[in-house]
């Protein structure tokens, strides 16, 4: 009887030794996300189904995304990037109060395999519409990096926009 027990006793601590506990989850917001917005209400984004899965996003080719599953927006990432870009928008001057509603189709918003930060959008604010392809390289590695060269993106975004929405 106490063969048994001592065989199934060995079998559970040995299979539970092969159990590792899986990698920590780590969340991310978009710096500029942080601070208090005026009127996001007025910003609509709609993201590329890819990026809209709360997972960050890595292009490994031109083919082939990966979606980190250890590295993961906070939030979702459209309420985050509306809150960023109307934070950088009001640092410009805009205020989107005065503006018809302003509308942002994000095709890119990514890290790439070569150390790159990615973001392509398409914007529309009542007649005057553009195109923002804006690439930068990640000053050191890692998914901190990333997220806040990604936030530059936004900073950038918010640039183009003012000018355009000014002009």
């Amino acid at each position: 009887m106490t063969r048994p027990v001592i065989f199934l006793t060995s079998l559970m601590l040995l299979l539970g030794g092969c159990q590792s506990s899986p990698p920590p989850v780590s969340d991310y917001l978009l710096p500029s996300a942080r601070q208090v917005s005026q009127s996001p209400e007025q910003i609509h984004v709609q993201l590329a189904g890819y990026l809209d899965t709360g997972a960050i996003v890595l292009e490994l080719s031109d083919t082939r995304l990966h979606q980190a599953r250890q590295h993961r927006w906070a939030e979702p990432l459209a309420d985050q990037i509306r809150r960023a870009l109307d934070v950088q928008l009001a640092a410009q001057g805009i205020r989107l109060a005065d503006q018809p509603a302003l509308d942002i189709r994000i095709s890119a918003f990514q890290g790439t395999s070569d150390g790159q930060a990615r973001l392509r959008a398409h914007w529309r604010c009542g007649e005057k519409e553009g195109r923002v392809d804006w690439q930068q390289a990640l000053p050191e590695d890692g998914y901190d990096a990333l997220v806040g060269t990604l936030d530059q993106g936004i900073a950038e975004m918010a640039r183009q926009l003012a000018a355009a929405l000014q002009g």
